[in-house]
């Protein structure tokens, strides 16, 4: 446990524990021996755990189970004290996920949960839905300019402007290996036009040319793609983009049967 952890737990440990004695007082006194301790493990009542600050710093959110009931609960405490309260599961419903990232000044926090993506304005603690989809969008992070936002998408990193909205493909990752541009005929009226062509050197030579300008014109006037790279019978894990959005770093392994 941390030093920041540890000071949270002070912190919780200074309200709860008038409750916790006060609910032993009124039981029966035992003797503490081992024996008694042994015969009744919670004797001293039940502890808080994973306790953590809300975004906002304004609350102290821990599990715990005071009733000892089947499982723990989900409660919060305010920074300055009070009595603590168990968070409902419509609260919970609505609470940012635990994990997430910061931008610089901490202002804003996106993170993902049930597979969509959000952003969290911490002052307001109000969260904007970025997407909602029957794929699930991951690991999401700021990038250094912070102009944009970067997450997973099956094997992808797609970038999420802040500005515009727009989502952009920045890696295609593809399984099985390159396949050649150039196909070989197939059927044997294929095979006499390719035979015909060959004869006519000339005629394909202009037609060759003609075929390359379009194409050139054409490649001129699509949108820039992501470049396709094959993973053969891999498959591929630990995407990660670079804050400047220069690299892409990733992880090629077998696939254990």
């Amino acid at each position: 446990m941390n030093r920041n952890s540890r000071a949270i737990m002070g912190v919780v440990m200074l309200f709860l524990l008038p409750k916790m004695v006060g609910a032993q007082s009124s039981e029966t006194q035992l003797t503490l021996t081992v024996e008694t301790i042994m015969r009744h493990p919670k004797w001293i009542g039940g502890l808080p755990s994973g306790i953590r600050w809300s975004e906002d710093s304004r609350w102290i959110y821990f599990d715990w189970n005071p009733d000892a009931l089947d499982g723990d609960s989900l409660y919060r405490i305010s920074r300055d004290g009070g009595t603590p309260q168990r968070v409902s599961a419509e609260e919970q419903s609505a609470m940012p996920s635990r994990r997430g990232d910061f931008n610089h000044d901490r202002s804003e926090k996106v993170y993902s949960k049930n597979g969509d993506l959000f952003l969290l304005g911490i002052e307001t603690m109000e969260s904007q839905q970025i997407t909602n989809t029957l794929e699930r969008e991951s690991n999401p992070r700021f990038t250094h300019a912070e102009d944009a936002i970067s997450f997973e998408r099956g094997d992808n990193i797609y970038l999420w402007s802040l500005s515009t909205g727009t989502i952009t493909q920045i890696t295609d990752f593809r399984e099985g290996k390159v396949r050649s541009k150039d196909k070989e005929p197939k059927f044997e009226n294929e095979k006499w036009v390719k035979r015909q062509e060959l004869a006519l050197i000339q005629t394909l030579q202009r037609r060759k040319e003609k075929r390359e300008a379009s194409k050139e014109q054409r490649e001129q006037l699509e949108p820039e793609r992501p470049l396709e790279v094959y993973m053969s019978s891999k498959s591929v894990s630990h995407q990660e983009l670079s804050p400047d959005m220069r690299f892409v770093t990733f992880v090629l392994q077998d696939d254990v049967e």
